[in-house]
């Protein structure tokens, strides 16, 4: 009894999660020829990085929730559930702006052959462009998700999932007719967007809590002018790359691989230098 009172809603909940994959199909199809297998490929490559960082420290992280909250160490798990969002917020945003900078030729390199020609490798990459804004929200998601499951809250994300669908049908309707295959894109980070910060304020509702989830925010948001430097300097390298290599595979292997160098060391670079700056002001500030 108690198994079918917790799996229930799982079954039977019809959130912007599990459908945000047909509304791609279904209003994809109305964006042209071929926006359907270009929206499938930029959203396919959105998930590897939502794989690697979002989704196995999601799944790593409730068992332990679940045990802490079962032994009644309900700080401990909070505490827990603070830390976890804001690693995997932190790197889904440096996450995001790599694969936002090199669409192109992440794009390119993986699907641009047989009948994927290049324009549907801009139409992809632009679409990914929009998909990549989406990873630190789904990295939000699969952290905030498992937290609420872990204290057997089972219908909330089912309940406010089911009202984000049901605002999304016209959020998509809306941008599809607007923006084409990129409004599409759009809209699912719009609907997910809505989605995650509901489920997060609600889980950050109580006013002695609210300060724990701006600390969260501005620790995650430190990564952001990494993301924003490192994307701005490995889009640049990859147009000069591209320029000189060309766009066949090797070139654009090559192209994608300066381009991700590049992110590494301008963000790794920004992250020293921003770390000196703040270490040093609070040294003169107990001076």
């Amino acid at each position: 009894v108690q198994y079918i009172a917790i799996a229930l809603p799982l079954m039977i909940g019809q959130s912007i999660v599990v459908l945000d994959d047909t509304f791609m199909s279904t209003f994809g199809g109305l964006a042209g020829d071929g926006a359907q297998t270009q929206l499938l490929y930029a959203r396919r490559t959105m998930f590897v990085p939502i794989g690697v960082v979002a989704q196995a420290a999601g799944v790593a992280a409730y068992p332990f929730l679940a045990r802490l909250f079962a032994e009644g160490r309900h700080q401990q798990m909070a505490d827990t559930v603070d830390r976890t969002l804001r690693w995997v917020l932190a790197l889904s945003i440096l996450a995001a702006g790599a694969i936002a900078s090199l669409s192109v030729p992440t794009i390119r390199t993986l699907f641009e052959r047989a009948a994927f020609n290049p324009d549907d490798t801009i139409a992809a990459a632009s679409a990914l462009f929009f998909y990549s804004l989406a990873i630190p929200i789904w990295g939000g998601l699969q952290v905030i998700t498992r937290a609420f499951y872990a204290r057997t809250q089972m219908w909330t994300p089912v309940v406010v999932g089911t009202v984000a669908t049901l605002l999304a049908l016209p959020t998509y309707w809306l941008m599809q007719r607007e923006f084409g295959l990129e409004g599409v894109a759009a809209a699912s980070v719009i609907a997910l967007g809505a989605y995650t910060a509901a489920l997060g304020v609600i889980w950050y509702r109580d006013p002695d809590h609210r300060a724990r989830a701006g600390s969260i925010l501005e620790g995650a948001g430190r990564a952001v002018p990494l993301a924003v430097g490192g994307g701005a300097a490995a889009w640049a390298v990859a147009r000069i790359l591209e320029s000189s290599l060309g766009t066949s595979f090797l070139g654009s292997l090559a192209t994608l691989l300066g381009g991700g160098i590049t992110y590494v060391a301008v963000a790794a670079a920004l992250a020293i230098t921003l770390y000196s700056l703040t270490n040093r002001q609070k040294e003169e500030a107990n001076a």
